[in-house]
């Protein structure tokens, strides 16, 4: 009776061992069929392309960096006509070339690309230096122009206010003679005076047109008007009126 009492719990723990050993098994198998593959010998249209691509790589072929086969080969031939050919759609042409370069044809395409990066820069400088010297030259141009704005502000202060009545008689008559003068003076004094005055303000007139006249672009500048007048005035003789008044 006490052997059957051990025998019933050691029973029972056994078949719940078993029972757990049974559902954790169950727990690991594949939820998918298991497949089988048969051993099958390589298709005879694959060793057909690797035996072509082995007598093509053979006779010069080879492959890109992206995996695709170049079975014609990039002989020097083709390396240098593609080079002649990216040379004649340049910004230079071939007598430009051999005419700083004189052995440019004997040179390595490497060798002609560097020549060309040469080129460039020269051209590069001379517009450079062409700029400056423009730019240079309207500088100049500029400050010949204020000097001779200044210089015929100051002339022209001077005529208002030293030969006030010498403008006024030109403002009166335009082309002046000799019967101008004896109606505005008949005092033959007085219009001696008044020519010598003419005479004098003449030449301060003409100094002033031949200043406009060596500035350049100094017509471009003034006011036509101005320069207009100024060398009507700077043309009339007033040595021959008081030659004639004589």
């Amino acid at each position: 009776m006490l052997l059957k009492k051990f025998y019933i719990p050691i029973g029972a723990l056994i078949i719940a061992i078993c029972a757990v050993g049974l559902f954790s098994l169950r727990s690991d198998t594949p939820t998918e069929p298991i497949k089988i593959y048969k051993a099958t010998t390589p298709a005879e249209k694959a060793e057909t392309q690797t035996d072509t691509t082995t007598r093509d790589t053979a006779q010069g072929g080879h492959f890109h960096a992206d995996g695709t086969f170049h079975a014609e080969p990039h002989s020097e031939e083709t390396a240098v006509s593609t080079s002649e050919t990216a040379v004649s759609t340049s910004e230079f042409t071939r007598a430009e070339l051999l005419e700083r370069f004189p052995q440019y044809d004997f040179h390595s395409p490497e060798s002609k690309e560097n020549l060309h990066s040469i080129l460039r820069g020269e051209k590069e400088q001379v517009r450079q230096e062409a700029r400056i010297a423009e730019l240079k030259r309207q500088l100049a141009e500029q400050e010949a122009l204020e000097t001779l704005v200044s210089y015929l502000q100051s002339s022209a202060e001077r005529l208002d206010s030293e030969y006030s009545d010498v403008m006024a008689f030109y403002k009166t008559y335009r082309d002046p003679d000799i019967e101008d003068f004896i109606r505005e003076y008949p005092d033959e004094t007085e219009r001696r005076a008044f020519m010598l005055r003419t005479l004098e303000a003449s030449k301060i007139r003409q100094a002033m047109a031949d200043r406009i006249l060596e500035t350049p672009a100094a017509d471009k500048h003034l006011p036509p008007e101005f320069v207009d007048e100024l060398v009507h005035l700077a043309s009339i003789d007033i040595d021959k009126i008081i030659g004639g008044a004589k």
